[in-house]
């Protein structure tokens, strides 16, 4: 998959563009790419990259987008484990069991985003997101003697934190933006878990399953838009800093990002992009004394590192009738590199979806 997502982005930088059929509206083509109304089907970044763009003062735009992630397997750092090497690793939440006795081996995280947009002036627009989350993994519980007892699931899903932002316009082609998280999504999800005595409890559940962070948390970005005739091109550089401990004595780590992206029309309603994203992680300061059950996910140290990722999207807008305005977004992202602060499960493919309407 990764080959395959790489020789498409080739494809997506070096393809030239086809002739587009009557041309884009003079608004289209403007220079003026921070402004989100627009006729090309390439004005926005790819769907997965958030306020990549402002609007004109008394605009609004509404957004919904839907986004699959699956993990599976083990790395510690950039190597791959395997069970019998997990359960070696001592377990640091303490306890009658010095070693980890459970082994993830895969998770899956929907999440549906629903966002809204307003611009009181030309120079600020003012944005809110939400989410709902449903998280389910699996794992193996083995005994002390490191025999398997069987597999388990657990389950946890709800809203997530919302977001609060503004973004403010430097030049016609840059943006910085300024939010705050606030901690609306539960951090106390509990489950049944098989236990390394052969036995059924419910716990709460490891910190990758809950549904936030239970911190307000400062989210700065900058944001660079252009365009020419034949593609549009831009970046974003960003970062989650926690400000506080969440109420039960721990932190997630400070987060920063940056995304490079590219996009070529292939007709008046349809564009291609691609986007190489980075980011690194902290690892989790503090412990939640509830969460101390002997898998990796529950050791707080077991968080964050570095990852890559390369992401292929196809993009449409509605250009005639009561279609017009309104855009469709797909991508799909597949990590070419990961060093994982682990043992931790590795991210496989990413899916997204997505829906925006301004007016």
């Amino acid at each position: 998959m990764a080959k395959l997502s790489m020789a498409l982005f080739c494809a997506l930088i070096t393809t030239p563009t086809l002739s587009l059929a009557g041309g884009f509206s003079e608004h289209g083509s403007n220079n003026n790419p921070t402004i989100g109304t627009s006729s090309r089907p390439d004005d926005h970044a790819p769907i997965s990259v958030m306020g990549d763009h402002m609007h004109r003062a008394g605009e609004f735009m509404i957004s919904v987008r839907h986004m699959r992630m699956e993990m599976s397997g083990n790395k510690n750092g950039t190597r791959t484990l395997d069970d019998n090497s997990v359960l070696a690793i001592a377990n640091t939440n303490g306890g009658m069991f010095t070693n980890l006795r459970a082994v993830p081996q895969k998770m899956t995280m929907t999440m549906t985003m629903l966002g809204a947009m307003y611009a009181p002036s030309n120079e600020v627009t003012l944005m809110l997101g939400t989410s709902y989350r449903a998280n389910k993994m699996t794992a193996r519980s083995y005994n002390m003697m490191g025999n398997l007892n069987g597999a388990f699931t657990t389950k946890s899903e709800g809203f997530g934190d919302t977001t609060l932002s503004a973004l403010i316009k430097i030049t016609d082609t840059l943006h910085t933006g300024i939010g705050v998280s606030l901690p609306t999504g539960s951090i106390k999800k509990s489950d049944v878990i098989l236990t390394p005595m052969n036995t059924r409890l419910k716990a709460r559940l490891p910190y990758a399953m809950q549904l936030g962070s239970g911190t307000y948390d400062l989210k700065p970005s900058l944001t660079y838009n252009n365009k020419s005739d034949k593609m549009s091109f831009g970046f974003q550089i960003g970062g989650i800093f926690r400000l506080e401990d969440n109420r039960q004595a721990y932190t997630r780590g400070d987060e920063q990002y940056a995304k490079f992206w590219g996009a070529r029309p292939l007709s008046q309603n349809i564009s291609l992009s691609g986007l190489i994203s980075a980011s690194h992680a902290d690892s989790i300061s503090g412990k939640d004394a509830a969460i101390n059950t002997p898998i990796q996910s529950a050791q707080a140290s077991f968080y964050g590192g570095d990852r890559v990722q390369l992401s292929i999207g196809v993009n449409w807008i509605g250009s005639k009738g009561l279609l017009s305005g309104h855009r469709l977004g797909l991508e799909i992202s597949q990590p070419i590199y990961e060093n994982l602060n682990g043992p931790q499960m590795s991210l496989e493919t990413q899916i997204m979806i997505g829906y925006q309407n301004a007016f």
